[in-house]
């Protein structure tokens, strides 16, 4: 116990002194490494889009958000350039009517693989609820490619009333195996943008 007052004020004192000192050297949350804290939300953000994914449609499962895979294996092309050296690549911009002649490739490093079914969608993200179209074609043999020609003027006027609305539509591939089941996940995109729109009848304009 304490004899006096100045050894009670003493005391205090120094205690004081104590608690301010452990308060300098305890660590904050605020100067925790921040790495730490990054690490922690992205693990819970993964867990929280594992969670959905499981909730999801089986099919949409099968698609990202943006529909591209970073390595897909399941790829298609349109040809670009055509002649004796045709010129394949994920991208191309045609005048409306010129879609009607349109042709592309495609391959899959996916097994017991019978038919490849085709998408085309409107606009991005890529869902069911802007699928346009689709249809099937044959498979590739194993390690090489199969080419198809599609008419997409017509199955895009088909559903505008006989017009083509300009903007950039998006085509994949889906493998299938002989029983029409999905095998693996929906390829690449392939980005097609229409310049110009007109009437369904109107196919002046080759590429």
């Amino acid at each position: 116990m304490f004899s006096t007052p100045k050894e009670i004020t003493r005391s205090m004192t120094l205690l004081a002194c104590s608690f301010a000192v452990a308060l300098c050297v305890m660590p904050s949350q605020s100067n925790a490494d921040p790495r730490d804290r990054i690490k922690s939300t992205d693990l819970s953000k993964l867990r929280k889009d594992q969670n959905k994914a499981k909730n999801r449609n089986k099919i949409m499962d099968l698609i990202k958000k943006d529909g591209v895979y970073v390595f897909p294996k399941t790829n298609v092309q349109i040809e670009r350039i055509g002649g004796d050296k045709p010129e394949w690549g994920a991208t191309k911009t045609v005048k409306a009517a010129a879609l009607k002649y349109q042709r592309f490739q495609w391959s899959t490093k996916e097994t017991n693989i019978a038919k490849g079914q085709w998408w085309l969608f409107s606009n991005k993200p890529v869902s069911l609820t802007n699928l346009v179209n689709l249809e099937q074609v044959p498979a590739p043999a194993p390690g090489q490619k199969a080419s198809f020609n599609l008419d997409l003027h017509s199955v895009i006027a088909a559903k505008n009333n006989g017009s083509v609305p300009v903007g950039t539509y998006y085509l994949a591939i889906f493998p299938q195996n002989a029983q029409n089941m999905y095998v693996g996940k929906l390829s690449n995109l392939v980005a097609i943008t229409v310049t110009t729109s007109g009437p369904a009848t109107n196919f002046d304009e080759i590429p």
